[in-house]
């Protein structure tokens, strides 16, 4: 069986406010020489994220605790590994990680227009109104046809987003071949 509270074997490219998330890194820092831990930055916060060393991997569990007092927004993640026989510490790794409130804070904008593109004509489907007048003023309505092709630009655009797990964009070197 999956326990997803088991580590991830990289860092995530994200977390949630508030979540559970552990990963371990497979560099080979001996525990009797060093202690590994991970600085959290955004502007004037820093938060410090230890390392455990088991199994031969050092594991880092960022807690609810831990995450729960981490703000939105993106966080510059420094491995800093410090030699314990004078606390001398040198950053040997710098990432980023995006730190979300809520699941619907990890929307893109692509993924929030085709959504409101494709309420907009459900709506449609209701009242089928593409203009009207009252007195001297009128309001014309983007007609189906441009708001299905709205929608397939932004649904072409969710699909070149990279992925939110790892980070990585997809990839869509497909070749179209035709014989004659």
């Amino acid at each position: 069986m999956t326990d997803p509270f088991a580590p991830q074997t990289q860092e995530p490219a994200s977390v949630m406010v508030g979540s559970f998330s552990s990963w371990t890194i497979t560099d080979d820092y001996d525990p009797a020489l060093f202690s590994v831990k991970y600085l959290f930055s955004q502007k004037h916060l820093t938060d410090t994220l230890a390392g455990v060393f088991t199994d031969n991997l050092w594991t880092f569990t960022a807690n609810s605790a831990f995450t729960g007092n981490l703000v939105p927004g993106q966080y510059v993640l420094d491995l800093v590994v410090t030699r314990l026989s004078d606390d001398e510490a040198a950053v040997v790794r710098t990432s980023t990680i995006q730190c979300f409130a809520t699941p619907n804070d990890r929307m893109s904008h692509a993924r929030i227009m085709v959504q409101k593109i494709e309420s907009i004509l459900e709506g449609r489907a209701d009242s089928d109104v593409e203009s009207y007048t009252i007195k001297s003023r009128s309001i014309t309505k983007m007609s189906v046809r441009e708001l299905t092709d709205w929608r397939e630009y932004y649904i072409a655009e969710v699909g070149r987003e990279p992925n939110q797990i790892t980070g990585r964009r997809k990839n869509n070197n497909t070749v179209k071949v035709g014989f004659v």
